[in-house]
């Protein structure tokens, strides 16, 4: 899973959360962290809508 997106798509562009927040994405049948990806807090939703507009 290596070529997996782990940032957010905003504005065109891969990024990370604006305060560099990660959250893991476990498999549920084993318990296996597969990745950490970008955990969007309200200033990336902020900036989603402005890219969005």
């Amino acid at each position: 899973m290596t070529d997996t997106p782990t940032q957010l798509f905003l504005g065109g562009a891969w990024v990370d959360a604006a305060d560099g927040a990660v959250m893991p994405v476990d498999d549920p049948a084993t318990g296996e962290i597969l990745a950490h990806v970008a955990d969007a807090g309200p200033k990336d939703a902020r900036l989603a809508e402005e890219a969005a507009v």
